[in-house]
């Protein structure tokens, strides 16, 4: 069965992950997050879902990372690979908090944005960690 935010990342990313190769590898559903992982030779891309942070987020693995455990070994931050573990101020930080918190929606078109303007970089920043 597939759920609403499953559609949601498929129809956002439907043009990109037919261009670059990737395929809906699966969907996990658990009471605290739902994870949509895709995957290519290249990396995996894993959207996730938390109802209980209030929180969409992106993580790129490299190709055997395990999707059991998207925190783990092989999984990184789409915005941590983007910013290069820059370690920001308590200045830089707090200008990036919005004014408003942003719903789902907004969060996953923004993520989608990101991973698409950035895809080449990211995989450079993947290859070197």
């Amino acid at each position: 069965m597939t759920t609403d935010f499953e559609s949601d990342v498929s129809q956002l990313l439907k043009d990109f992950v037919s261009h670059r190769g990737f395929s809906h590898n699966e969907t996990i559903a658990s009471g605290k997050q739902e994870v949509v992982i895709y995957d290519s030779k290249a990396c995996k891309i894993a959207f996730y879902k938390s109802p209980n942070d209030g929180e969409v987020n992106c993580k790129i693995g490299k190709a055997n990372a395990s999707n059991d455990d998207i925190g783990g070994d092989g999984w990184f931050f789409l915005n941590s690979l983007i910013s290069g573990d820059e370690e920001l101020s308590i200045e830089e930080l707090l200008a990036a908090v919005p004014s408003s918190p942003k719903g789902f929606d907004e969060q996953l078109e923004n993520l989608t944005e990101k991973l698409i303007e950035e895809y080449e970089m990211v995989i450079g920043a993947l290859v070197k960690k």
